[in-house]
């Protein structure tokens, strides 16, 4: 081996051993915003998921409401003189008041 030879050789091992640590460290930057955008993106799936079922959930609801609404028990309840309303989550039934009855 020639000595220009193993200068040239000397001199490339720093630039070589750069660029694969600079290939390394790209690499893993890459990775770890690979990481945060799948996570950003789950997260983002799963709110959207939250969402829907927020959306089910109320409208559910709604037509529950709708079913306490139209039951044969409240209009059972209406027809034999009961006012109902509807209380917090359960249904309340109390007696009407009577036309032309006190403080009217």
């Amino acid at each position: 081996m020639t000595r220009t030879s193993q200068a040239s050789r000397s001199s490339l091992l720093p630039a070589l051993l750069a660029a694969v640590l600079v290939t390394g460290l790209g690499g893993l930057v890459i990775e770890r915003r690979t990481d945060r955008l799948r996570s950003a993106y789950r997260a983002h799936r799963l709110m959207e998921e939250i969402g829907h079922l927020e959306n089910e959930l109320r409208w559910l609801q709604g037509e529950r409401d709708g079913l306490l609404r139209s039951s044969p028990l409240l209009a059972r309840a209406a027809s034999i003189g009961l006012g109902v309303r509807r209380g917090t989550g359960a249904i309340v039934a109390a007696p009407r008041a009577k036309p032309g009855g006190v403080g009217q």
